[in-house]
């Protein structure tokens, strides 16, 4: 449960508010649904306890009565809220998501990564540049050099797309030569940036960055597919789990069978050969009306005839 608060100046209170945004509105902006409880000595404050997911905005009123709106994100992760702030233009496009039709959920999300740290990022572009350098040297001195197929340099390292050529001529050299120099004056750069974070004391820690971002259609989309395709997986598992292996596999088969049908028989190819019955039986099975194929329904025998 997260509290969030509105509060307004001596004489302008009841002004204040929380609101949960649903949508925009083409007069107020904003389509609102107040929340909270508004109170204190002369009704200034404003209160409401919210777990509920969402975009929420929250007016103050100073003391010359001007307006203070702020925009605030309460974004799931895990099993809490994370409470976030956000400019009124990630609302205009959030309240527009809710306009399309998406949940709020749909279209923010939370995200979270690893970062390294300036010292450690230093430290892992340096190691890169001292291998290919003596790649690359390796490769001089013995007059042959990586390329890809399409006769591409690549004074790196042979992997599954390069091949060993010679190098052509003086122009291919001295190709290869401004590479080499430019890795040189790479690694005594990053050389003399580690020496001094590490004079300065810096840490090699990595970092976490975390925070809300906006879910594009495409991607929301592809997470329903995926908490649908994980529902199913679950539930056919619970299904089938208390069944010995033997059985749990022919209702699996059974399941596939059911997704996956086999394909009808190929149509039979009729020629002037093919018996009177069988061009009946086909172009029936086409759908095709007994009147149009010059047949006469049999006459049924009643009593009396």
């Amino acid at each position: 449960m997260i509290t969030l608060r509105a509060s307004a100046s001596y004489g302008n209170g009841g002004k204040q508010y929380i609101a949960r945004i649903t949508g925009r509105n083409s007069k107020f902006t904003f389509e609102r649904e107040f929340i909270g409880r508004k109170g204190g000595k002369r009704n200034e404050d404003c209160e409401a306890s919210v777990d509920m997911p969402g975009l929420y905005e929250i007016r103050d009123i100073d003391r010359k009565g001007n307006v203070d709106d702020n925009y605030v994100l309460l974004v799931p992760r895990g099993e809490k809220l994370e409470q976030c702030s956000a400019d009124k233009a990630d609302a205009m496009k959030i309240a527009k998501g809710l306009d399309d039709g998406r949940s709020f959920e749909s279209i923010i999300e939370w995200q979270e990564a690893v970062t390294a740290s300036p010292l450690g990022a230093a430290r892992k572009t340096l190691a890169i540049h001292i291998k290919q350098l003596a790649t690359l040297n390796d490769q001089l001195a013995n007059g042959r050099l990586a390329t890809f197929g399409d006769g591409r340099l690549a004074p790196i390292l042979v992997g599954e797309n390069s091949t060993l050529t010679p190098i052509a001529g003086p122009d291919g050299r001295a190709e290869v030569e401004a590479i080499r120099q430019f890795r040189t004056a790479e690694i005594a750069r990053l050389e003399a940036d580690v020496a001094r974070m590490e004079a300065d004391g810096e840490d090699d820690i990595a970092g976490l960055t975390a925070g809300w971002a906006f879910v594009t259609p495409r991607k929301a989309e592809q997470k329903a597919i995926a908490q649908t395709i994980d529902s199913a997986v679950a539930a056919c598992w619970q299904a089938i789990q208390s069944l010995p292996e033997k059985e749990a596999k022919k209702v699996l088969a059974a399941l596939k069978l059911r997704v996956s049908p086999p394909k009808p028989a190929p149509a039979l190819g009729l020629t002037t050969e093919t018996p009177i019955g069988v061009v009946t039986d086909a172009n029936l099975d086409a759908g095709v009306e007994p009147q149009n194929l010059g047949l006469d329904p049999t006459p049924v025998a009643t009593e009396g005839n």
